[in-house]
C-alpha cells in the first residue's frame, strides 16, 4: 500500500512538472510601504483555498483570486469581516511568480474596507523556463519542413 501511494505521488508530481505553471503570492517583505499589507489567499476559481501556503500554483491564464488583508483591525464581530475580502480577476503569464497586496488608502486601524489589491511584481519561474525552453526545442528539432 504504501509502495503504491509513493508511485501514485511521483507519477502525479511528473505530470505536473510536464506543463508550464504560474504562481502568486501574497507575503510582504519588510521593506513595502507602510500602506501596503500582506494578503491571505483564500480562494482561487471559486474553490476555497484553506492551506496555509505563502505561495500558491495556479494555471496560467485568467484566474479569480479571493483575497483577505492582514492590516490588523480593533474592531471585531462577522460584521466587519465581510469586507476585507476582494476578489480580483488576473491573466498569469506562463512561468511567473506574481506577487500581490493590499494597498489601503486609509491609515486608520479602524479602516478595514478601503483598500484595493495590488500587483507588486513579477518574477520569471526558472525552473518552469527551462521546461518551456525544452519542450520548444524538442518541437523545432523533431518538426521538418517541406518546400
Amino acid at each position: 500500500m504504501k509502495k503504491a501511494a509513493i508511485i501514485l505521488a511521483t507519477l502525479l508530481t511528473s505530470a505536473c512538472a510536464t506543463q508550464p505553471w504560474s504562481e502568486v503570492s501574497g507575503n510582504l517583505d519588510q521593506t513595502a510601504k507602510k500602506n501596503l499589507y500582506s494578503v491571505n489567499i483564500i480562494g482561487i476559481n471559486g474553490e476555497s483555498s484553506l492551506d496555509n501556503h505563502a505561495r500558491k500554483t495556479v494555471k496560467p491564464g485568467k484566474v479569480q483570486l479571493n483575497l483577505s488583508t492582514t492590516k490588523p483591525s480593533q474592531t471585531v464581530g462577522s460584521a466587519i469581516a465581510q469586507y476585507n475580502n476582494k476578489t480580483v480577476e488576473l491573466t498569469f503569464e506562463p512561468c511567473v511568480r506574481y506577487y500581490v497586496a493590499a494597498e489601503h488608502t486609509s491609515s486608520s486601524s479602524f479602516n478595514k474596507k478601503e483598500w484595493q489589491p495590488l500587483v507588486l511584481k513579477k518574477q520569471p519561474i526558472k525552473s518552469c523556463q527551462k521546461l518551456l525552453n525544452k519542450k520548444s526545442e524538442e518541437l523545432t528539432s523533431d518538426t521538418k519542413l517541406s518546400i
